[in-house]
């Protein structure tokens, strides 16, 4: 069963969000915005990461009014973002405050009702069984599915395969279990490990495609003599799968 659900935003005003960077061992608090995206952010300190080979990863963390992104201090320093006075900081603070939706939506499938005799085709990551409560009033139990996962499920049952997933889906399954897609124009998004570090590569273009994909934020790196297209957040992957869809 496809669920709809929706969730509140709980947004931080400006104050909330400065009260935040006073409080940070770095303060007193940063102020940024981004000049590409005329979005505001309090700059703020964040845990160093250990790589693979063993190399000490700084890392920053970015406060916006309703998500946390946490970077590189690499990345950020060759980002869009950069300090901003109070003045400028609330005027596209309260814009994207003014704009924000007053839910998320997101959707989920459950596979419910009669589950042993297929359990052994249900996915092995996802074991607990959930129950709910639908609007209507209607309660169901059984195990939650994202749409690679429902795709999955579908043709181990020998039966169509599922909807293709939309971006935010992909994103995270992509960047959170390592899932790969084709997208509509013929390339291939997937997680690749490259030189110890998990990133999101994007495969297929040519030389005349890496242009474009850098001014969409991706980054081309030269490795073993061979040019390879990496989108380092998940606002790059984004702004891909909304310029070529996941086919199904």
């Amino acid at each position: 069963m496809e669920i709809r659900r929706r969730d509140l935003r709980k947004p931080k005003s400006a104050n909330e969000a400065l009260a935040i960077g006073e409080r940070d061992a770095e303060g007193p608090a940063r102020l940024v915005s981004n000049d590409r995206s005329k979005r505001a952010a309090v700059l703020l300190s964040a845990p160093s990461r250990t790589l693979e080979d063993g190399d000490i990863q700084p890392r920053v963390r970015l406060l916006r009014p309703d998500a946390w992104e946490t970077l590189a201090k690499r990345d950020f320093a060759h980002s869009h973002w950069r300090a901003a006075s109070e003045t400028e900081w609330r005027g596209h603070w309260e814009t994207e405050l003014k704009a924000l939706p007053s839910h998320r939506e997101s959707r989920f499938w459950l596979a419910t009702g009669l589950l042993l005799p297929v359990w052994d085709r249900l996915p092995a990551d996802t074991l607990r069984v959930w129950r709910l409560t639908c609007d209507d009033g209607e309660a169901l139990i059984g195990r939650v599915l994202d749409a690679d996962q429902l795709r999955m499920v579908r043709a181990r049952l020998g039966l169509e395969g599922g909807p293709a997933p939309t971006g935010q889906e992909a994103i995270l399954a992509v960047r959170g279990r390592g899932a790969s897609f084709s997208l509509a124009n013929g390339w291939r998004v997937a997680r690749r490990r490259v030189m110890g570090v998990a990133r999101v590569e994007i495969e297929g273009p040519v030389d005349t495609d890496l242009e474009t994909l850098k001014r969409m934020g991706c980054r081309v790196e030269i490795i073993a003599y061979r040019a390879r297209v990496f989108a380092p957040d998940a606002r790059t992957l984004d702004t891909v799968f909304r310029r070529w869809p996941v086919a199904d």
